[in-house]
């Protein structure tokens, strides 16, 4: 009975003839004969199902992190794959080294989980792995134009409140208390700007950072006293 399962087990798993023949010779060794009929069934079937199952689902977390419909798509279509082609033996032989192979795919795991996933954060958060990477750096560069606008918007009104400063203190203004107040809100709200995105990392920003930092300090010497 237990071999004709295990026979059965060698016809569904390696439906080539050289993977038979590699399975039947990975069973028949001698190592493989303890707790017979038990000990050939727990090497050919147990241990690689663990190491291919843990395999397929650490490299699938890796690109599609809880996208779980996916992962379970990728994992048995790989698996189907595989058998399909006649490559179990190596997963054979890479499930008798399991106890090598299982704390690396760990490292990999925690490494693709920080690094490519997210960090630690929520599983399952919206965007992760490599799909979540492409579009956060998408979306740097959207944010880059964008504080950038903001930036050199806040120039411009750095720049005319220095105008409006300069005519108050020469006495050309036709509403200078309007102005003092435009002038005083102008300032607030560029330091704001520049608070906000002082300590951006994106470097593109750096020109523009400086020159509104330079102006505000312009703008404070200028309006000194109005």
């Amino acid at each position: 009975m237990a071999i004709e399962i295990m026979q059965t087990l060698v016809e569904l798993l390696c439906p080539t003839y050289s993977a038979q023949s590699a399975c039947n010779t990975f069973i028949s060794a001698p190592h493989h004969q303890v707790l017979d009929p038990f000990g050939p069934l727990l090497y050919f079937l147990f241990f690689p199902a663990v190491f291919l199952i843990l395999f397929i689902y650490v490299g699938s977390r890796a690109v599609f992190t809880g996208h779980k419909g996916i992962n379970l798509l990728i994992g048995v279509a790989v698996y189907i794959f595989i058998i399909i082609n006649g490559w179990y033996p190596v997963v054979l032989w890479l499930g008798e080294l399991w106890f090598i192979v299982l704390p690396i795919l760990f490292i990999f795991y925690l490494f693709t989980r920080r690094h490519v996933g997210g960090g630690g954060g929520r599983p399952g958060g919206g965007m992760s792995g490599i799909s979540g990477l492409l579009e956060k750096s998408r979306k740097v560069v959207r944010m880059g134009k964008d504080e950038k606008r903001e930036i050199i918007d806040a120039i411009g009104d750095v720049n005319n409140a220095i105008g409006i400063a300069k005519k108050i203190k020469e006495g050309k203004s036709d509403r200078p208390g309007p102005d003092s107040q435009e002038v005083r809100g102008i300032k607030v709200s560029a330091r704001a700007v520049l608070s906000k995105y002082e300590s951006n990392p994106l470097r593109e920003l750096g020109g523009e950072l400086e020159t509104l930092r330079e102006k505000i300090k312009e703008l404070d010497k200028v309006s000194s006293g109005v």
